[in-house]
């Protein structure tokens, strides 16, 4: 309810809705994980059941062309394609309601699960505002404001507008194994929302609502948290040469396998390099360089919706709806960890060294041909503007878009309720990336 929301204080929808017993999130990383829109990053399940759909004011907040944002794949259920903390501002929500279990099957066959239905507030009474300013750690700031009332004869027109704004620097977290606090280099963020809702009642069976919703933002992108265990110089060097280059022995010499001899791709038989936390420990620690690039997601989702109410009863409704959602997501994920590429840095380690080396000369050659401890501030900054600088503009985009109608049709009979429904829509998702080659590879999924 509205009174708990603002007695808690919750800032997102996700902190509010998985307050409800059987609701449950999955929302790994950092502000959702890899790609903050990525269906395996933002799942919501009732009672261990994905098939969840997602309403605001009862209309579908889903793409039946997303089953896999941030993939061109045409599989996978239609309600997995919405982060639910990218629908609305906390500040436009009246109440949330949850149905469980099959009871909300009535919405569809991925409805089997539950339905979270976001209710928006609705403006009433006289002239009033609010300004709610809020500041923490990491310099996380938040501004919203708020304005609502009611005008025309009887105070038959209503609105409500909220405007957001969001923002932190760089998080800190505290690892799991060592207990050390250290910084989360490139997971600062920043959001910017805006909803308006409208309401005219022509007479106390026909009314008329506009609403929309605008949010968007821009989310660093650190992937993962390094693992302070293996976060020193050499447990670096150590990792990025099995990673980037192969495996050597204890004389610093690279390893061969005679399983690999005399193949095309490796005609040496080296070893193969070294990938995973479990073959090459602190590996992840690697996806640390995502963030020092300032690598990045962005997106920006409109969504507005007209609906006329033309016969009510008690609480059922007669309506016809028309709706237009747009979804916009892009980024850029950027990293170098050889200068050289992979293949010709390990040709030129072998060269250098086909007999072994000593650890100040492996320890010069990592320094100087693959990217170096992030600690090392100097040498990374030059190695990043060495290698093409910071993260620039998006090199992934996916738009996707829906518009559909809807009419209901509804009569309450003694006891009984009858409900008719027809939803029609055209959506449409269109996938553009652009590979380390240059290569453009692209997709569009309409249904």
């Amino acid at each position: 309810t509205r009174e708990e929301i603002e007695k808690r204080h919750y800032r997102d929808v996700t902190e509010a809705i998985k307050r409800v017993p059987g609701v449950t999130f999955q929302n790994p990383g950092y502000r959702g994980g890899e790609y903050g829109y990525q269906f395996y990053n933002n799942g919501v399940s009732i009672n261990g059941d994905s098939r969840v759909v997602v309403l605001v004011d009862g209309r579908r907040v889903d793409n039946i062309t997303s089953g896999r944002l941030g993939d061109s794949s045409e599989r996978g259920s239609k309600s997995t394609g919405v982060n639910i903390d990218e629908v609305t501002n906390m500040d436009a929500i009246d109440k949330i309601e949850v149905i469980k279990g099959p009871g909300a099957s009535q919405y569809g066959s991925d409805a089997t699960g539950g339905v979270i239905n976001i209710i928006t507030r609705r403006g009433k009474g006289n002239f009033s505002g609010s300004v709610d300013l809020a500041t923490g750690s990491w310099n996380k700031h938040s501004y919203n404001l708020t304005v609502q009332g009611a005008a025309g004869k009887n105070a038959s027109t209503g609105y409500f507008v909220t405007a957001t704004r969001t923002m932190s620097q760089d998080t800190k977290y505290k690892d799991g194994d060592t207990g050390e606090v250290a910084t989360l280099t490139g997971s600062k963020w920043r959001e910017e929302g805006f909803n308006a809702r409208i309401d005219h009642e022509f007479n106390k069976k026909q009314s008329l609502q506009f609403s929309m919703n605008f949010k968007k933002g821009r989310d660093g992108y650190p992937i993962s948290t390094p693992s302070r265990k293996y976060w020193n110089a050499d447990d670096w060097r150590r990792i990025i040469f099995n990673a980037e280059v192969g495996q050597y022995d204890t004389n610093y010499k690279l390893k061969t396998d005679p399983k690999y001899v005399d193949t095309d791709e490796n005609p040496q038989g080296y070893a193969p390099k070294l990938y995973g936390d479990s073959r090459n420990p602190g590996y992840h620690n690697l996806f640390a360089l995502d963030g020092h690039y300032g690598s990045y997601s962005k997106f920006k989702n409109l969504d507005t919706d007209l609906k006329f109410t033309f016969d009510r009863q008690g609480q059922m409704e007669s309506f016809a709806r028309l709706y237009r959602l747009d979804h916009r997501y892009e980024g850029r994920d950027t990293y170098t960890w050889s200068k050289l590429g992979s293949e010709a840095a390990r040709a030129a380690y072998a060269a250098a060294f086909p007999n072994g080396a000593t650890v100040e000369q492996f320890n010069a050659w990592v320094d100087s041909n693959l990217a170096p401890f992030p600690d090392r501030r100097d040498a990374l900054r030059q190695w990043i503007a060495e290698t093409g600088g910071m993260a620039g503009s998006p090199n992934r985009w996916y738009k996707e878009n829906k518009t559909g109608v809807e009419l209901q049709w509804t009569r309450q009979l003694d006891k009984h309720d009858i409900i008719a429904n027809i939803d029609y829509s055209r959506s449409n998702l269109n996938s553009r990336s652009i590979k380390r080659n240059g290569d453009v590879v692209s997709s569009d999924i309409r249904r």
